[in-house]
């Protein structure tokens, strides 16, 4: 599909990503674990990327490294507010800013796994599936 399309808007739309991604490399590791930010509407996408970086708080460059994109922003949102909820979720230091001050749990602990394993793995503290579900 990708190979299929306007070549114009593929270059449009790589000028967009670098707003969000510092550098070249952030941007080709984000097409290569996400393609579908090429192909995916821009204000879906902006939405997700605003959510992420903004309200999240998560680096770019992490961003970029995962397939994050891929999923549904709803479920995100639902797993990030339950954390935030039970007090686990770390945003960023704001004395250690940098690419090494991440928001803990990492977004692909978050996003890239099944809802038993985001459970018992990811939140822990004795949660069960019922108590997110709620």
């Amino acid at each position: 599909m990708i190979l299929q399309f306007d070549h114009e808007l593929l270059e449009e739309r790589w000028s967009d990503l670098k707003e969000y991604f510092g550098t070249k490399i952030e941007v080709k590791d984000l097409v290569i674990n996400s393609p579908n930010v090429l192909l995916e509407h821009w204000g879906n996408l902006t939405k997700k990327l605003e959510f992420y970086i903004h309200e999240m708080q998560v680096h770019p460059a992490t961003l970029a490294k995962t397939n994050t994109l891929n999923y549904d922003i709803l479920t995100i949102k639902d797993r990030y507010e339950f954390l935030l909820r039970a007090g686990l979720y770390q945003h960023p230091s704001l004395k250690s800013l940098g690419p090494k001050a991440e928001a803990k749990p990492h977004i692909k602990e978050i996003a890239e796994t099944n809802i038993e394993t985001f459970i018992s793995e990811v939140v822990g503290h004795e949660f069960t599936v019922d108590d997110y579900q709620l």
